[in-house]
């Protein structure tokens, strides 16, 4: 069940993948191609309701007696992560307004308050914004757990698990009142809504470890009828993503966090299929273990090369599909060396340590 989560990462990255390089197609084909590379929504909320789930199901019993486990906690992720998110918003550097760029960089990107504006949100790497939101979620995350595993009827979290929804519908209304796209674009990036979705992550792991797992292990349903509703289940997600959901529609942010609930009790199922051999196979798993790195690089790649290089971006279809291949290809060459290079740095830091 852990494999099949960790192995679907590296496609959720997939869809933000095509989002962005949505920017890039050309003129001639907006209206066609452009409404279907809008999927970074359902990929970026996945990721966070994955988020709380997973830590839940690693973490809760660490942190239900103490908060010795805190520092180590906290300590592995910025490790993992931060040195890549200053590597890659660095390489945004303007040298034409290198005073406000730096400025913007030491005050707002470097200490991840960025989200907290509304003008410079995606400031330096763009893509930097989502682990912002994300690292506010991981320090909360430990007090999360030790209360909430104080809890002993399962009831309780069925009745918490409407808080979060409740939470966005007001959201919702007052985007409804205050209905200008700078509020929109602040609330939606901000990193207290997204901790909604990764509570929900949060309460689903509590209700999966106490109740779930048992129910859905007792589940009689054989190789070929498991694989037979993957499709199905896949088909209709593709379709939704691609033709049901407006991104700058607060209303579907919460309509993608409720169906994402169900999807992720369904791929916890400890039920073989074709899908899940496929997420729990060597291939998946080894690029589901640079999801994350392919996140943080991938914008660079895909806003500075249609700049320098000639032959991207045509106005033609195999010019948008070559574009595409080059930008993926060299995003995840280059989030393996990072690393492997980060394993090594970290591997000789703790050698010495010694």
């Amino acid at each position: 069940m852990i494999k099949n989560l960790t192995g679907i990462r590296f496609y959720l990255f997939l869809f933000i993948w095509w989002s962005h390089m949505g920017n890039f197609v050309p003129f001639s084909y907006k209206e066609i191609i452009y409404p279907c590379m809008q999927t970074a929504a359902f990929s970026v909320t996945f990721f966070f309701m994955l988020s709380g789930f997973g830590l839940t199901l690693g973490y809760a019993d660490k942190f239900s007696d103490n908060f010795y486990e805190y520092k180590n906690f906290i300590k592995k992720r910025f490790v993992k992560l931060y040195p890549l998110y200053f590597l890659t918003g660095l390489v945004f550097f303007n040298p034409l307004i290198w005073f406000a760029w730096l400025t913007g960089f030491i005050f707002l990107y470097v200490p991840m308050l960025q989200v907290y504006t509304t003008k410079y949100v995606f400031f330096a790497n763009g893509a930097g914004w989502f682990v912002a939101a994300l690292f506010f979620s991981y320090i909360v995350c430990p007090f999360l757990l030790f209360f909430l595993n104080k809890i002993k009827d399962v009831k309780i979290y069925y009745y918490l698990f409407a808080f979060p929804f409740i939470a966005l519908f007001l959201i919702y209304g007052f985007l409804k009142i205050h209905s200008s796209e700078t509020v929109y674009s602040f609330i939606n990036h901000l990193p207290q809504t997204w901790f909604l979705v990764f509570l929900t992550g949060v309460l689903l792991g509590f209700i999966y470890k106490k109740s779930l797992c048992s129910k859905l292990e007792m589940l009689s349903i054989g190789y070929f009828q498991k694989s037979a509703l993957d499709i199905v289940l896949i088909v209709f997600c593709l379709y939704g993503i691609f033709k049901c959901f407006n991104p700058q529609n607060f209303m579907t942010f919460i309509v993608i966090t409720a169906i994402e609930i169900p999807l992720l009790v369904y791929l916890c199922i400890p039920k073989r299929s074709l899908f899940s051999d496929f997420l729990t196979g060597k291939f998946s798993l080894l690029l589901s273990s640079v999801s994350m790195e392919c996140y943080l690089i991938h914008y660079f790649y895909a806003m500075k090369l249609p700049k320098i290089l000639p032959f991207f971006c045509l106005n033609s279809l195999k010019g948008l599909a070559v574009s595409c291949l080059i930008v993926l290809i060299l995003t995840i060459i280059t989030s393996f060396i990072y690393n492997s290079l980060q394993k090594r740095v970290t591997d000789l830091i703790c050698h010495k340590s010694r």
